[in-house]
C-alpha cells in the first residue's frame, strides 16, 4: 500500500517535470484562481497578502514564459489576471456591505446613546 502511494506520487512528479513551462504557468495561475474564488469570502488580511504574493509570483512565472505560449495559454493568462483583480474587488465589496450591514443594525442604540449622552440628568 505504501508502495503504491510512493509510485503515484512519483508517477504526479514525472507529468509535472515533463510539463511545458508555458503550460505549467497557465494550470498554476488557474488553479489559483478557483482557490482564490473558492476561499477567499474567508480570508483575513494575513491570507489576501499571502494570496497577493502568490499571485504575483504566479505572474511573473507566467510573464517569464509569456513568449512560449500559444495564443490561447496568453488569453487563458491575461483572462486569469483580470478574474483575479474582479475577484478581490467584488469580495472587498461584499465585506464592505456586511460591514454597512452590522452599523445599520446598531444605528438605533449608536442614536439613542448619542442622544442619552446630550441630555443632562
Amino acid at each position: 500500500m505504501k508502495l503504491s502511494r510512493i509510485m503515484l506520487a512519483l508517477v504526479a512528479v514525472a507529468m509535472v517535470a515533463c510539463t511545458e513551462p508555458a503550460t505549467r504557468s497557465v494550470d498554476s495561475i488557474t488553479s489559483f484562481i478557483a482557490e482564490v474564488e473558492a476561499q477567499g469570502m474567508s480570508y483575513g488580511d494575513a491570507e489576501w497578502a499571502a494570496a497577493d504574493q502568490e499571485f504575483e509570483r504566479l505572474c511573473a512565472q507566467a510573464e517569464a514564459n509569456y513568449e512560449g505560449m500559444t495564443p490561447e495559454q496568453q488569453r487563458a493568462v491575461t483572462k486569469a489576471m483580470g478574474e483575479y483583480n474582479g475577484i478581490k474587488l467584488r469580495l472587498g465589496l461584499k465585506t464592505i456591505q456586511q460591514e454597512a450591514t452590522k452599523l445599520l443594525d446598531q444605528a438605533p442604540s449608536l442614536v439613542e446613546g448619542f442622544f442619552d449622552g446630550l441630555t443632562e440628568e
